[in-house]
């Protein structure tokens, strides 16, 4: 199969095998280049490693074969980017809203990674800032992800699949046309 995937799909597939991983110090420089790829972060998000960077991770892949992502650090903001999808394929960007369980909390969190395969009520990712890490991870469609920890310990949140998106031509000839001569 390899040869008939998208290419941003075999780039995150590149910075897997590369093992891509949060550092002690805080500033893994991969992770920093991801960053660099979002123009709305708050001063000093883009100078540390712990930032969130699903997001920067995908915008990054994008960007490498020359197709304009979200410049964005908001994972949902994935949802409303390039085309829909009804059905999951490997390399499709899946996105999720994300949030505690308490319903009085608003749901401002998500996820976004790349669809490796359906496996019925998850899917198999792979993406940035999973167990802080380049990795494939598996996500519920609808449900608790049983391993989420933030600072202070597990977390319990609930994840939502808001849909699958692909790239518009739209998309592929503006990063052409940004890449310049």
């Amino acid at each position: 199969m390899l040869g008939t995937l998208p290419p941003w799909y075999e780039i995150a597939l590149e910075e897997l095998a590369a093992s891509v991983a949060e550092s002690a110090s805080g500033e893994h420089p991969r992770i920093l280049e991801y960053l660099a790829t979002c123009s709305d972060l708050e001063e000093g998000e883009a100078e540390r490693d712990s930032t969130p960077w699903c997001s920067a991770f995908v915008n990054w892949c994008f960007e490498r074969c020359g197709i304009i992502g979200t410049g964005s650090g908001w994972a949902r903001r994935w949802a409303e980017w390039g085309e829909p999808l009804d059905a999951p394929r490997p390399g499709a960007v899946a996105v999720w809203a994300r949030g505690r369980a308490s319903p009085d909390e608003p749901v401002v969190k998500g996820h976004v990674a790349f669809v490796v395969e359906d496996q019925g009520d998850r899917l198999l990712v792979l993406g940035g800032n999973q167990s802080d890490r380049v990795c494939t991870k598996a996500y519920p469609k609808r449900g608790y992800l049983a391993d989420t920890v933030e600072g202070g310990g597990p977390v319990r949140e609930l994840y939502e699949l808001l849909g699958y998106r692909w790239p518009s031509p739209a998309d592929a000839r503006a990063g052409q046309r940004s890449r310049g001569p």
